[in-house]
């Protein structure tokens, strides 16, 4: 699975003032000697690890530096018995530093107890960045059972966390932990961070489920299975109770009665349209259309009778679905996608055809002198369904720029390309005549008999400037969004998004010419700024900019503070 989100733009040390800001609290630098400096001398990182909320130090957390852009080695540390760490002949960059430790969270360091969006480190030549204080979070934990309808333990039952978090522009209930009930009906989820969660189960982990061909018996009763549960008793998220987690809490006895509703059977065909396809080693995979859904436990499967085509698949409750069918033999590829409706009654007589999906060629070429050179071994030329999370296309260009997408179903799609060198940027994308950077790309009629051309401009633009909270102090660790004009927010490419290292220095490179605005989060969820109507609320807090060809714009930002109770 291939999802598009807003880029995270690569950033670059840039060139600083002789006379540096003062240091946020908490971050003291020792600058070396300047007679002594050799060329770009490596530096050093330092600090102590200690628990959020009792503040003790903590020893043998795992801790990692990794580079956020370009080469760079990685490297590693163990606190000791009082919690303090180092690392030496670190080379100049901005680095992520992680921890780990049995019986707290995975988690980057953050400048912020309230964000668990990383502040970066900023190691300059020969700089010691000393005193870090790394507050690591004590895991959350939520334990309880799963019974049936009449309070016996369903072992096996399938238990999800969920939270509310920004999918495709708008907001829903995703989940984000899971785990099987045991043999007597009892789960256990940890290494939750603090924060609103629901819980739900079903009754079997339903993707795991092969059902057989057979047609039912002549009068067999009505089907019944357990539908999904929401805690405390709810069969739609719609009447789920919030659990709020604080660091290191352990929730007990969030246990679910799963109802009973009464399931359906999606019976059907499959049949072949091209040579060189059977029905041989065939599955059909049936999952909801809504995205609130699409991870987890909702996928159910069933196998294709090798002999006739035909298949059964058991247990679905009412609502919209996918039916998706897959197949590949040798180089031949076949496949189906088809929306399915199920009410209160069997779907009976499906038939779905498996034919050879589409391929779209295209180029890329730089626009004015095509003796410019683009390195496109790292560039990928992604087609996205526009109201699906999943199936995308996806190929390399060649060394001439021309590239063909195998897979391609029936569809409306976003095309992207990532991996561009720095300076470049998708200027157009042109289909049948038409641009569909901003449109889309119409492929609902089948086979494309036009190539896409997509065009890059060599003249993109940047961003950099500092970040200031209330009191005009730098702000480390805030995420920075850069907001294209609202004729363009379809395009995904020109969303772009940065976090500001520890002195509240930010950088966006590789920008489009183009009029944006500026946001400056001190905590916001992933994801969020696509979503229009949350963007409404703060667009008086937005700095306007527009970026021209080749320029350089340099701003000044004020945090936006976290909403002191905002909640789903």
């Amino acid at each position: 699975m291939v999802l598009f989100a807003a880029g995270v733009c690569a950033q670059r040390p840039v060139p600083r003032p002789k006379e540096r800001p003062a240091p946020p609290p908490g971050v003291r630098f020792e600058e070396p000697s300047q007679a002594s400096e050799p060329a770009e001398p490596p530096g050093t990182i330092g600090g102590r690890t200690v628990n959020l909320v009792t503040g003790e130090p903590l020893r043998k957390v795992t801790l990692s530096l990794r580079k956020t852009e370009g080469p760079g080695a990685s490297y590693s540390a163990t606190s000791d018995a009082e919690g303090r760490f180092a690392f030496s002949k670190v080379a100049p960059g901005r680095y992520r530093l992680q921890g780990e430790r049995v019986g707290f969270t995975d988690q980057s360091y953050s400048m912020s107890s309230r964000s668990q969006r990383a502040t970066l480190l900023w190691v300059q030549s020969g700089q010691a960045v000393k005193d870090i204080l790394f507050k690591l979070t004590p895991q959350a934990v939520i334990t309880g059972r799963v019974v049936d309808e009449d309070g016996d333990p369903l072992p096996g039952a399938a238990v999800q966390v969920l939270r509310y978090s920004y999918a495709g522009g708008s907001r829903h209930l995703m989940a984000v932990a899971a785990n099987m009930t045991n043999d007597i009906g009892e789960y256990r989820i940890a290494n939750l961070h603090p924060g609103r969660y629901y819980v739900s189960a079903s009754g079997r982990r339903r993707e795991f489920l092969f059902t057989g061909v057979n047609p039912p018996a002549a009068g067999e009763p009505r089907r019944e299975g357990y539908t999904t549960t929401f805690y405390p008793g709810a069969g739609d998220p719609t009447g789920a109770a919030p659990l709020e987690l604080s660091a290191g809490a352990e929730m007990r006895g969030i246990d679910l009665r799963l109802l009973k509703r009464s399931v359906f059977r999606i019976r059907g065909k499959v049949e072949v349209a091209a040579t060189g396809l059977s029905t041989g080693n065939l599955m059909v995979a049936v999952m909801p259309r809504s995205r609130s859904l699409a991870g987890g436990f909702s996928r159910t499967v069933a196998r294709v009778n090798q002999r006739d085509g035909t298949f059964q698949v058991e247990g679905v409750m009412p609502g919209s679905y996918v039916l998706t069918v897959n197949q590949t033999v040798g180089r031949q590829q076949g496949v189906t996608r088809q929306a399915v409706e199920v009410g209160e009654a069997d779907v009976e007589g499906l038939v779905v055809t498996l034919q050879p999906p589409t391929e779209l060629s295209g180029s890329v070429r730089v626009e004015g002198d095509p003796a410019v050179p683009l390195d496109l071994q790292r560039t990928t030329i992604t087609l996205m369904p526009m109201d699906d999370l999943f199936n995308p296309a996806v190929g390399r260009p060649e060394e001439d720029g021309s590239f063909t997408l195998a897979g391609v179903l029936p569809d409306r799609y976003r095309v992207g390309v990532q991996g561009l060198a720095e300076g470049f940027y998708v200027k157009s994308a042109r289909f049948a005549d038409q641009e569909v950077l901003s449109t889309g790309l119409d492929l609902t009629s089948g086979a494309a008999a036009s190539p896409l051309e997509i065009v890059l401009g060599q003249s993109s633009g940047s961003i950099e400037g500092v970040v200031l909270n209330e009191k005009g102090e730098p702000a480390g660790g805030v995420a920075v969004t850069l907001i294209p004009e609202e004729s363009q927010r379809q395009r995904s490419e020109l969303h772009r998004s940065a976090t500001a290292d520890q002195a509240g220095n930010f950088s966006l490179r590789g920008v489009a010419p183009g009029d944006y605005t500026l946001y400056a989060w001190e905590d916001v969820e992933q994801g969020a700024w696509l979503d229009p109507e949350f963007l409404k609320k703060y667009s008086g807090q937005a700095k306007p900019v527009t970026v021209r060809d080749s320029g350089r714009e340099a701003l000044q930002l004020k945090q936006i503070p976290v909403e002191p109770a905002r909640q789903p």
